[in-house]
């Protein structure tokens, strides 16, 4: 008994370590992404300036995964079973519409390299954008749309075994 705590805490720690890795380095690129997108997006108008507006959104969604990864987590050590999976829904749909917002922005940089070097106002490439963002959700992304929908149909699964669950073991 004692050598499986000292195992699940040598895990646990394994687990901090790794999440605090991930936290440092998503945080640092996210700043320094910020720090460039903001620039753009006050020098340049059109689709370029839309790209990095997509660009940000998603990597504001990438630090909202973080912390609901923390959270979920958390559930997880207090054994609070339906916070874990009320996060875990949460989580997903987070990652759906960052999954979305990055699809669009690399629809918008398939579509500005369509169009050369040359600034392209929203006019001009809405009809490729619209072609290449579809391309991108229902090709070059599908598996990433269907491994979340696969988590949160998990995650509607295990609420529904957690509830049969507790009326067996109040049956009993």
């Amino acid at each position: 008994m004692n050598s499986k705590c000292k195992t699940n805490n040598s895990f646990m720690r394994t687990l901090n370590i790794i999440l605090w890795v991930i936290v440092v380095v998503a945080g640092a690129n996210s700043l320094l992404f910020f720090w460039r997108g903001g620039d753009a997006v006050l020098n340049h108008e059109g689709l370029l300036q839309l790209l990095w507006i997509f660009k940000m959104i998603t990597y504001t969604g990438i630090i909202f995964l973080v912390c609901q990864v923390f959270r979920v987590r958390q559930a997880l050590l207090t054994q609070d079973g339906p916070a874990a999976i009320r996060h875990i829904r949460v989580l997903c749909g987070i990652a759906f519409i960052a999954a979305l917002f990055n699809s669009f922005a690399n629809a918008g940089l398939e579509t500005q390299i369509e169009f050369g070097k040359n600034p392209v106002s929203w006019q001009e490439a809405k009809g490729s954008f619209w072609f290449h963002a579809l391309e991108q959700v229902f090709d070059g992304s599908l598996l990433i749309y269907i491994l979340i929908i696969s988590l949160f149909l998990l995650s509607g699964f295990a609420r529904i075994a957690a509830r049969l669950k507790s009326e067996n073991e109040s049956f009993i």
